[in-house]
């Protein structure tokens, strides 16, 4: 029994069919939505000089001792987990992300001013509430980003022993951010000098927002 022409051309577009249904096809993920909570997006473009906020400046260390500001992130946190540190028994507080600053040169015990007597020695870093921009907060929202936080050798130059720079919102909740200095590798954002606003994998434990979304932001 011959088959015809057509019948054939079924027969191998039916098995190409079959074939391709053993593939997936996974597109990359990328450029979800943002975080669904009142979230920061910017602190500023920090300068050298304490008497220009925002500004990013050595403390306790040799006159000699060099650094540059390669690269900042905003790192948000995927979920929102409690704030360990949080003292206030009237608002919620959650861990809602991370500022990183990127250097290319951290300092070491070594690099300490000779006969500075503190502990604090490393970075302090200030902005204030008009300088930082933040999105998804309303009028009435209290934006609160201007103390001075310490970034010293001996705390690994972290900084998250209060709930100093948050967002509140009216229904008495807070977003707190953590401060972190790291050593620029030259793939942190991508490119130097900029604010790099990206998403980070955390665990599920209190609420659970789908924000996996990575943005390049203006300072």
């Amino acid at each position: 029994m011959k088959i015809a022409r057509w019948q054939r051309a079924v027969s191998l577009l039916l098995c190409l069919l079959m074939a391709m249904s053993f593939f997936v096809i996974t597109a990359p993920e990328a450029y979800a939505a943002e975080p669904e909570w009142p979230h920061l997006t910017s602190v500023g473009t920090p300068t050298n000089d304490e008497a220009t906020k925002p500004y990013f400046v050595p403390i306790g260390l040799r006159e000699d001792f060099a650094f540059t500001v390669k690269d900042i992130k905003i790192e948000h946190a995927e979920s929102l987990t409690k704030c360990a540190v949080a003292t206030s028994k009237t608002y919620t507080t959650y861990d809602a992300g991370t500022i990183k600053f990127y250097v290319d040169n951290l300092p070491t015990e070594n690099d300490k001013l000779e006969g500075y007597g503190g502990t604090d020695y490393g970075f302090n870093f200030q902005t204030s509430n008009d300088l930082v921009t933040v999105k998804g907060a309303a009028d009435t929202d209290t934006v609160q980003f201007y103390n001075l936080v310490n970034l010293s050798v001996a705390n690994n130059f972290g900084f998250h022993s209060k709930a100093y720079y948050y967002i509140q919102t009216a229904d008495k909740v807070r977003y707190h951010y953590n401060v972190q200095v790291l050593q620029y590798t030259g793939e942190a954002g991508g490119f130097a000098g900029g604010i790099t606003e990206v998403q980070r994998r955390g665990q599920c434990e209190v609420q659970r927002f789908r924000s996996r979304q990575l943005l390049l932001c203006p300072v």
